[in-house]
């Protein structure tokens, strides 16, 4: 599957949790602590998950250059940049999602 579509999958669920919980804050609707406590730590846990996808993406990008540049394989090391700089990307949005959670 390519990055792209993963990034921008796991990045829409992200946002759409985020914005769900900021309505229900906003909202006054009676959400019980015990909502709130589950939908925070599933936003943890999605936070985690793509702090974790974009290290991997950043390593395997890296790899890739190496090999790229070993073998002479100009594809190989244009895809590997490109898979650096979607794995920065993912951890930039992460890094801003969480200063927007946390009211930084």
């Amino acid at each position: 599957m390519d990055s792209k579509i993963i990034i921008g999958l796991v990045i829409g669920i992200a946002l759409g949790g985020f914005g769900g919980y900021a309505m229900g804050q906003s909202s006054g609707s009676g959400i019980s602590k015990d909502e709130i406590a589950k939908t925070e730590e599933m936003m943890k846990t999605a936070e985690a998950s793509m702090q974790e996808m974009g290290k991997q993406m950043l390593a395997s990008g890296t790899v890739m250059q190496e090999l790229g540049m070993k073998y002479n394989d100009e594809t190989l090391t244009s895809t590997g940049k490109d898979l650096v700089i979607l794995g920065e990307k993912s951890q930039k949005e992460t890094e801003k999602s969480n200063k927007m959670m946390m009211g930084e």
